[in-house]
């Protein structure tokens, strides 16, 4: 079973190294989100550093990336 985001997310992640891992109920999300501010998603590490949509903000981490942001959006994970 996998969660379910919208196509034009799934369109806009073309960088993804992880082939859309985060959609498998069975795994979480790599980059577990501290808090969001303003449409910004702060997560708690960026496991992937080499995650072309993270990006380091100060002592923080901000993912980028749209199939991660629908996910807390529809599932608060």
């Amino acid at each position: 079973m996998t969660r379910d985001v919208s196509q034009e997310a799934r369109q806009k992640v073309d960088k993804c190294r992880q082939g859309l891992a985060c959609l498998s109920k069975r795994e979480s999300p790599r980059c577990p989100v501290r808090s969001t501010v303003r449409g910004v998603l702060f997560v708690k590490n960026i496991a992937a550093d080499h995650c072309p949509y993270g990006m380091s903000f100060g002592y923080s981490h901000i993912c980028t990336c749209p199939v991660r942001w629908e996910i807390y959006d529809r599932y608060g994970v």
